[in-house]
């Protein structure tokens, strides 16, 4: 609030910020994540801070990297990092 990051605010809020970690999710997960942006971008009437299109591009970065160092995304190995 006030441009600073809350847990739990009663009033009027001004954003939300939602985190999501790509290494601890399986990959079928992710559709769900944007799924949820795309909702909230269209019925809280918001303008996110970076579109859809960038996310899912950076999304596919970080799922690329982490497979090309043998780390299955979700997986007891990925869990430990």
């Amino acid at each position: 609030m006030n441009n600073k990051v809350v847990d739990h605010y009663t009033e009027v809020f001004d954003g939300i910020r939602m985190q999501y970690n790509v290494l601890r999710n399986l990959s079928h997960n992710n559709k769900h994540f944007f799924k949820v942006c795309k909702i909230f971008e269209e019925k809280l009437n918001v303008e996110p801070s970076i579109s859809i299109e960038n996310i899912k591009l950076k999304v596919e970065e970080i799922s690329e990297y982490w497979i090309s160092q043998n780390i299955q995304l979700g997986s007891e190995k990925a869990m430990e990092i």
